[in-house]
């Protein structure tokens, strides 16, 4: 087992999080730059809310690890149990488990990492981005280079380079789809997440998303994102009965574990609670002064377990 860092925390206790992420990760100027970006901006009214990102942002792998915990055992008694829709996934469990286990801790500890200066305030500055970075791969530029030269019709032509130029154009939402491959952070579902939660995606994957001790392919880049974001799998969400029972047994498993994936993205953000936000309600009310407001948040938590939802659908 991996030697592990304490910090010590006003709210919890002592946090501990893995040495070599504190070296690779928290250690780092990316990371570090959190302890100057306040958590709220009511300070001007409660003068003691100083705390910051860097501390949220631990407070919520904190819990991020016991809400994970959580339904690793519920998974566990439904084998016991005999839950049928649930006992297909322990070969999941003993195959993919402990990786999505890893980037969900991942996406908790870095969902901050991309706020601006002043916080919310400068969020929009993302979305009006002018940025030269790189979100097109080369081969779709040789794709689009490609079909420009073939294409003798001046009208397709005008028309293809056009196209060009507008993929070429920068947004937060191409630079995510372009570094996770994955196309639904192009469409208007991403639209609803919030700017710092893509740029924390995106800072993130810059920073780590080619170091194999943490992504191993496209897919986990893309549910990494997807658990910060809080978009879910749609082909695994409330599926009606027929749909499931026109599947064979492959394409039934896989829906099964996008479902599962769903699940823990909800942990971290949801509609309802996540722990994103139990720890900044627990952390602000503490902060700012309100000796009324406690959150049994370990009895909260333990709580959590995975449940049928019908003969087919499971969720939190």
């Amino acid at each position: 087992m991996e030697k592990l860092k304490k910090f010590r925390d006003p709210v919890y206790g002592y946090i501990e999080i893995e040495e070599s992420i504190v070296h690779n990760i928290v250690d780092t100027a990316v990371f570090q730059r959190l302890r100057n970006i306040r958590q709220t901006s009511y300070a001007p009214l409660y003068p003691s809310s100083l705390h910051n990102r860097f501390v949220h942002s631990l407070g919520v792998y904190h819990l991020g690890c016991l809400a994970f915990n959580a339904i690793s055992r519920s998974l566990q008694e439904s084998k016991e149990q005999e839950i049928r829709i649930l006992e297909d996934l322990n070969s999941l469990c003993k195959d993919k488990f402990s990786r999505y286990e890893a980037l969900f801790k991942l996406a908790c500890l870095l969902h901050d990492v991309g706020h601006s200066p002043f916080s919310h305030t400068g969020e929009n500055f993302y979305i009006n981005s002018k940025s030269k970075a790189r979100i097109i791969s080369e081969e779709e530029i040789e794709k689009y280079q490609k079909k420009i030269a073939e294409t003798t019709n001046p009208e397709e032509k005008e028309k293809l380079e056009i196209n060009f130029e507008e993929a070429k154009k920068y947004s937060i939402y191409k630079h995510l789809a372009y570094l996770t491959n994955d196309p639904v952070f192009r469409t208007a579902v991403s639209y609803d997440a919030a700017a710092h939660e893509i740029m924390s995606c995106i800072v993130a994957l810059e920073n780590w998303g080619h170091d194999e001790q943490y992504f191993q392919n496209d897919a986990e880049r893309s549910f990494f994102a997807r658990c910060i974001t809080g978009i879910l799998y749609e082909e695994a969400a409330n599926l009606p009965k027929t749909a499931h029972m026109k599947m064979c047994d492959e394409d039934s498993y896989k829906i099964r574990e996008k479902m599962l994936l769903n699940c823990m993205i909800q942990l971290l953000h949801s509609s309802v609670i996540d722990v994103d936000r139990l720890d900044y309600i627990i952390r602000d009310s503490s902060t700012m002064g309100y000796q009324s407001v406690s959150v049994d948040y370990k009895r909260l938590l333990s709580g959590l377990e995975i449940v049928l939802v019908d003969e087919y659908n499971f969720t939190v």
